[in-house]
């Protein structure tokens, strides 16, 4: 994360200068530019895409006009978070579940049963993948209608495959 102060318009060569203390940025790395100025240079915001940098622009308080809303702006430090919490962190594991250090008979059951249905999904959805490449061919010269249902009746495979009902959607 870059902090920026852009009032003083410098915003582009600060970042440029604490991008190279940087140094070497992971490719899975979320790249943010904080900008207290807003709105934020139009040469920030360039050089923020080139970068690959995502641009937050800080805004201390909310402006004067804006009216309640069901889903408030963020604004200020909070706005940086909310950007940080939008990605994906690959790597990234729950620390709310708590591990005993010596399972139970039930829980050893459990944890092969359940490695078993998760061999089941996956061989499953494996199966499917090759039926969705061998479908192609079939239905390439069939009807409109046809190839809907027959469309309808894949998806439908593929949330079971997932886990998910697909009356619900």
């Amino acid at each position: 994360m870059i902090e920026i102060s852009a009032n003083k318009g410098e915003g582009v060569e600060q970042a440029e200068a604490r991008s190279a203390i940087a140094g070497f940025i992971r490719a899975d790395s979320v790249l943010l530019v904080v900008c207290e100025a807003s709105p934020a240079p139009f040469a920030l915001a360039e050089w923020a895409r080139a970068h690959r940098y995502e641009l937050v622009e800080l805004q201390e308080s909310a402006p004067p006009d804006v009216e309640d809303e069901p889903f408030p702006e963020q604004y200020g430090v909070q706005r940086a978070v909310c950007a940080l919490h939008a990605h994906v962190w690959p790597g990234l594991r729950r620390l709310d579940r708590l591990r005993s250090s010596a399972p139970s008979a039930a829980a050893a059951y459990s944890s092969e049963s359940d490695e078993e249905l998760q061999l089941e999904k996956a061989e499953e959805f494996a199966e499917l993948l090759g039926r969705l490449d061998a479908a192609r061919g079939s239905v390439a010269d069939a009807s409109d209608d046809e190839r809907r249902a027959h469309a309808e009746r894949l998806v439908g495979a593929f949330c079971r495959a997932l886990g998910f009902d697909p009356d619900t959607l």
